[in-house]
């Protein structure tokens, strides 16, 4: 892992940042959701509304939606953190303005 942080940290578009990897839970939280937005965003193309589709279909097909996605995830982090955590993170990542749409 050292050689690999080591060649991160050459990287020229990577100089600037901060790569030392965190030990804290929320902050890997917060770090996990800004990457789920690079990747769903940047990388596959999605739409905020695609993006929330995929965390929580009721979310934009309403209530009486049956689909579950991360119906595991959800109650998990509604058991431990008593709210779908991931979901928030990730929207609140994508709707910040580091990470709006161009």
């Amino acid at each position: 892992m050292a050689e690999f942080l080591a060649t991160l940290r050459r990287h020229p578009a990577l100089t600037e940042h901060e790569l030392t990897p965190s030990n804290d839970p929320e902050e890997r939280a917060r770090l996990a959701a800004e990457l789920d937005v690079v990747v769903a965003r940047d990388l596959f193309g999605l739409t905020r509304d695609e993006m929330r589709y995929l965390l929580e279909p009721r979310d934009v097909l309403g209530p009486d939606c049956t689909a579950e996605t991360f119906a595991a995830l959800r109650r998990a982090e509604e058991r431990d953190h008593q709210e779908y955590r991931t979901r928030r993170l990730v929207m609140e990542a994508w709707d910040r303005p580091a990470h709006a749409a161009v």
